[in-house]
Parts: structure tokens; sequence; C-alpha cells
């Protein structure tokens, strides 16, 4: 039997191991960056491409015990020429909406950066993301292959990781767990290479070990809020834990559209227009209506959250569509909605229909993301021959008496501390308790709403040790949907009325050209979803902004506004008290700084830059002399020599005093004497700056200040 060559096994395994791990940190690093940055979905193809390019940069270092710097300068010029030729006006116009969005403070939106009409748009940006990452795949290959400076390396990665947190975006849960597990391994292989030979079975244990540590973290710990779509941005969380009790001291601001995943948020501050493409609907028949993502159940600590128990083969969506069907003439009609994100879950509009149940419903709330056509009933109008006396009807099929008494169990919690006010503010506007027509009794509270509140854009910050609805009801007297629908679900469960609170986007018939319909992100909105016995989940209302169609209208003309102010160069971002009845949103928030805080924090950031660049330059250039403060001379003569014989590949140390004193150092049983170590390093120094004038300019000053031997 012939023998297996273990040693050749090995070689193999080890660079599979590599590979996977150069994925993960190019899926950590550039996939949170698309993520974070709102590039376009098909920016993935341009990870792909740098992913093979960084595998080229591998096998060169393999090859030739060096990276491939001249080849990744001349890719990258070449990458900024064909931009040029190819798309000199899109350049024109990013450069300046980049500008513009620097200036002004705005939250970076790469798809905004670029208007839709660009045909070119989605390639464009495929280039761009190519030129953010080829340096940072080839910092990332450096890492991985050339080993000195590791621990520089590692925290100049965690820095390029953290910079949308910098700049207030969010992580990626996936991607960040990806670069955790990277960054990790490449940490721990820094450490334990110096005393272990054998690389593949060190690399299979630190692999399995991180992966069941992430799978652990993932499945068992709460979420961590690093990588949280809930939270604002890790540095909100952290100004909010040093302000706790004063308020938070940023005028933070929200951007409008839906987070990836189920997000129960609220917005915690001012709230700004998102401008980028959302979703596109395709319908033969234009038609007006709510484009619904998913309900939320209870309300706690600020946050809407899902139900505490699901409930199996629910009838959520669909009751009462099934309902309408059975005692109205319905019109139906099939479309497909195609979201620019990858989310968790699919929009429909209503009333949503599921023949032969080949949508499962998840929390009572959602079904998958589906590339299927859905059913819907666009409209409906009464049937003559039906003749049912007023208040009667016909009981649909799918109605199940488990399912509300499933609902009277989930849907009328209110927090313990608000329970008191909201009672005694419905008997103070005198809400007729006792009637039995819903929707007389929403239309009482949108209309309590209406007076006690009124909608603004900039309804400021919210104290840290406030609720939302009492903030807003009692003490603020302003906000956007999202607050307006949450005291009406609440107000509404005090009366013992099941609701829940809906996210989703608005669409109105005029949206539609050609059959298709592009909804942008400030189209964003929240609304309410009332139970009604034997008939189902219908939606209302709670802004005081209108129907559907009032409310997309005033959405588009505040957007326009919004778009205008930002092409003169206008930093105002507050709209005038009496439109603010236009500024209605929702958000999964993402917050950037209040102009009146820039200056401060620019500074800090200046400042901050300039300390780590100090820090880094001084480490650099006096690492040898830390590295050997504690050793011999003979010690430091061999650290100094191995360092020499790094840089010999590309200039000759020669026979001489230098290489002498490095052999006596080594082989004989002599401690040489200070003298001899003077000597030594004075030789060192002119080696040193010998090799440095052998060098091209660009190679100076990689070795003078990244490598800090100058």
């Amino acid at each position: 039997m012939k023998k297996i060559n273990w040693s050749h096994f090995s070689k193999y395994f080890a660079l599979i191991i590599d590979l996977f791990m150069m994925a993960l940190g190019c899926i950590g690093l550039l996939g949170n960056y698309v993520h974070s940055l709102y590039f376009p979905e098909s920016s993935q193809l341009s990870l792909l491409v740098l992913y093979v390019i960084g595998i080229g940069f591998y096998f060169y270092y393999r090859k030739y015990q060096k990276l491939p710097q001249k080849i990744c300068v001349f890719i990258f010029i070449a990458l900024i020429i064909l931009l040029l030729v190819l798309y000199p006006k899109e350049i024109q116009y990013f450069i300046h909406e980049l500008q513009t969005v620097i200036e002004f403070d705005y939250f970076l939106n790469f798809n905004e950066l670029l208007p839709l009409e660009f045909y070119a748009r989605d390639m464009f940006f495929q280039f761009i993301m190519l030129l953010i990452g080829l340096p940072v795949i080839y910092f990332v290959v450096s890492l991985m292959s050339h080993k000195q400076f590791s621990f520089f390396k590692i925290i100049g990665m965690i820095f390029l990781f953290m910079f949308p947190v910098f700049i207030q975006h969010d992580l990626s849960f996936h991607e960040s767990y990806a670069f955790i597990i990277f960054i990790c391994y490449e940490f721990i292989m820094t450490i334990a290479l110096r005393y272990q030979q054998k690389q593949y079975p060190l690399k299979i244990v630190i692999i399995l070990f991180l992966c069941v540590m992430s799978f652990i973290a993932s499945s068992y710990l709460e979420t961590n809020p690093l990588f949280q779509q809930e939270s604002s941005s890790v540095l909100s969380q952290i100004v909010d834990w040093f302000s706790r009790g004063k308020g938070n001291p940023l005028g933070i601001f929200n951007q409008t559209g839906m987070s990836r995943d189920i997000d129960g948020s609220l917005p915690t501050g001012n709230i700004r227009l998102d401008h980028s493409l959302a979703l596109t609907v395709q319908s033969e028949i234009p038609f007006s209506s709510y484009l619904r993502a998913y309900s939320l159940a209870n309300y706690s600590d600020n946050e809407w959250h899902e139900v505490s128990e699901t409930f199996e083969n629910s009838p959520s969506l669909t009751m009462y569509s099934e309902w309408l069907v059975g005692n109205f003439l319905p019109n139906m009609t099939l479309l497909q909605i195609t979201p620019q994100k990858d989310y968790d879950f699919q929009f429909i509009p209503y009333y949503f229909l599921n023949p032969y149940q080949q949508h499962t419903v998840y929390y009572d709330s959602y079904i998958e993301k589906t590339d299927e056509q859905l059913y819907i009933i666009y409209s409906y109008r009464e049937d003559p021959q039906m003749k049912l006396e007023e208040g009667v009807f016909f009981v649909p099929d799918n109605f199940d008496e488990a399912y509300e008494e499933y609902v009277y169990q989930q849907y009328l919690d209110v927090p313990e501390e608000l329970d008191e006010p909201l009672t005694n503010l419905l008997e103070e506007n005198d809400i007729d308790f006792s009637s039995t027509d819903i929707s007389f009794v929403v239309e009482q509270v949108r209309e309590l709403l209406s007076r006690q509140a009124e909608y603004d854009l900039n309804a400021g910050t919210l104290p840290s040790n406030q609720d939302f609805v009492e903030y807003f009801l009692f003490e603020n007297h302003k906000g956007s949907c999202t607050h307006f629908a949450t005291a009406g679900a609440l107000l509404l469960r005090e009366m013992n009325i099941p609701t829940r609170f809906v996210r989703g986007y608005t669409m109105q018939e005029s949206d539609f050209h050609n059959g298709e319909a592009k909804i942008p992100e400030y189209r964003s909105h929240a609304w309410i979803e009332v139970y009604e016995s034997q008939k189902g989940w219908i939606p209302y209302e709670m802004t005081p902004s209108g129907d559907i169609e009032g409310i997309s209208q005033i959405l588009d003309e505040n957007a326009q506004q919004n778009q205008t102010s930002t092409n003169t160069n206008n930093p105002t971002l507050t709209q005038p008290e009496e439109e603010s009845i236009q500024n209605e949103t929702v958000d999964t928030p993402t917050t950037v700084k209040e102009s009146s805080y820039t200056d401060v924090y620019t500074l800090v950031y200046i400042v901050s830059i300039i300390s780590l660049v100090v820090i880094y330059r001084y480490l650099s250039t006096h690492w040898l002399k830390i590295k050997t403060r504690h050793m011999n001379t003979n010690q430091k003569v061999l650290i100094y020599y191995k360092t020499l014989l790094k840089l010999s590949l590309h200039h000759f140390i020669g026979e001489g005093d230098l290489k002498s004193i490095a052999y006596k150092a080594k082989y004989s049983s002599h401690i040489l004497t200070h003298e001899e170590w003077q000597h030594f390093y004075h030789l060192y120094q002119q080696w040193i700056i010998q090799y440095d004038q052998s060098l091209k300019w660009y190679q100076k000053i990689i070795f003078r200040y990244l490598k800090g031997y100058k």
C-alpha cells in the first residue's frame, strides 16, 4: 500500500485554510462597507473580483516572497483611468455630491450620490468599490503573508473595520462576525507561530475554536449591540451612557428607510429624508396601498418587540382579505415587489391573499422574502345581491376562535407606568369607551392625537431617562409617524381594543409608469392595525396627515424641497413651522451629528488621528530599542542582524565588521563589550542609510514612514 504523504497533504490543507480566512477578511471588511455605506446590492460582484485579486497577490507572495506593490499600484491607477474615461459625468456629479455631504455633515449614503437616471449607475459603483477595496485586500494579504509588524496591521484593520461607526453608521451582523473570526485568527497566529513550527494543526484548532465560540455567541447570547440594526449606532449609545440622566447632548438625526431585519427601535432625535430607491413594484393595474413589511406586538423600554408566543398556521395576514372576499365584490391582481436590499421579510400590499397556504406567517407578523408574484385585493365594492342587514356579515372560513383568543392575549399589553396617564388622557378628552363601532373609536383617538401633538421632523432628542410615548404626548407635543402610531396603538389598548405597530412604505397610484412603480426610502412609514372580532386585522392611519395618497404627496413635496436645499448647498436642515406637517417619516435609526457639534467632533477626530500617527511613528522607529532594552549585547546584535537579513534580499550586506560581530555574538561564548555593541550599531545605521538611498521615491516613503527604519 502506498504511504500517504502527510506533509504534502498538510501543505495544501494549510493553503485552503489561508484562502478561507482571506475570504472572511474580505467579507468582514469590504462586505461591511457595502452594507454600512449603502452601496447598491450589485456591488457584491466587486467583492468577488477583489477576492480573486487577493488570491493572486497571495500566490505572488508565496512564489517571490514579497508582495506585489507595483502590480497593486498599476491596477489602482488603471481603475482610476477607466473611471475617468468611461464615467466622466458620473465622476463629476459624484464628487460634487460627496463634497456636499462632507461639508454640511449629511449622512453618507452611496446610493444617494448618483441619481437614478444615470444608466450606468450600478457599474459605476462597482468601480468605486474596487478602488476602495484594492488597498484593503492588499492589506489583508499583507497581514496573512508578511508577519512583520503584524500587531500594527491588526490595529489598522480594526480601525478600517470601525470606520462606519466613526461616521455614525451601523455595522452588519454577519459581516462583523466574519471579521471577528478573521482578526482573532490572525492575532492568535501571530503569537502562536513564535512557538509552533507545524502550522496546519494549529490553524485547524484555532479555526474550530473561533467558529464554535462565534456560534455560541450568536445563538445563545443576546445579540451584540455593536452589530444590532436596532441600535442607532455604537457612538450614540456611548454618548447616551455618559450623559444618562442629563439627556443626550448630541442632536441625533435618524435616517428614513427600513432595516434589513426586524427592527423595533424608535427614533431618538431629528429625522432626515433618504432619497435612494427602496422598492420596485410591478403591477398591470396601478393602485394605492401601504406596502406592509412586518408588525410588532409589545411596547417596552422605548422599543416595539415581537409576540412572546407565536401562533401556528396564523391567519394574521389573510383573515381580513378572506372577509372581504366573502362580503364584497373584490378586484384582484398579481404583482411582484423587488427590494434594493436583501430583507428578511416580504413586503406585501393590502389586501394579501395566500392561496393553498404557500406562504408561512412567522411570529404572527410577516412572510419570508419571495420572488414569486403575490395575489392582492386592490379594491372592493358592495354586492347589491347580498342585501344583508346592517351589522350582519359572513364570517370567513379561516376564522379561528383560538386565534382570536390568542390576539387578546398578545396585543393588549400597556406598560404599567403608562396605564394611568393614558387612561386620564382618554377621559379628559371624553373618548367614548362604550362604542362598538371600532372605526369610530379609532377616528376619535386619531383626532385626540392631532390635538395633543403636531407633526415635526425635528422633534429633538429624546432624553435618556424619558419614555418615548410619555415625552411625546405630555412634554414635547411633536413627532413623526412612529410617535403617532405608537401612541395611538397604546391608547386603543387602554379601551381593550387589540392593536399592533406596523412598518412599511406608502405607494400611490400615480407612482406607476408602464406597469412599474419606484418607491424611494423617504416613503417609509408607520401605521397600526386594529383587530375586529371575526374580521381580522384592519390597517388604520394614526397621523393627522390624511390618507395614503395624501401622505405620499406630502412626503414627495418635502423630499423635493430637501433635495433642492441639498443641491444648492444649503446647510439648514430645520423645516419651517408651517411645513412641519410635511415631515412624515419612519426610520431604521442611523445617526449623524448635528451641525452645531461638527467643529468639536472634527477637532477631536483630527487630534485623535494626529496622536495615532505620532504614536505609530514613535513605536515604529523605536521598536527594536524597546524590544531589546532588557537583552544583553549579544542578543541585541542578533536581533538587529536578523533585521538586516530580511532586507538583504534587496541590498548586499557584504563581508566586514558588521557580519563578523554578528557571528561572534552567535557562535562564541564571549559577551560583547559595550564598545563592540556601539560599533556594530554604528555600522547598522550606515547600512540602513545606504539601503534607503538605493530605493525609489515611493519605496523610501514606505521604508521610512510606514516601516519606521529612518
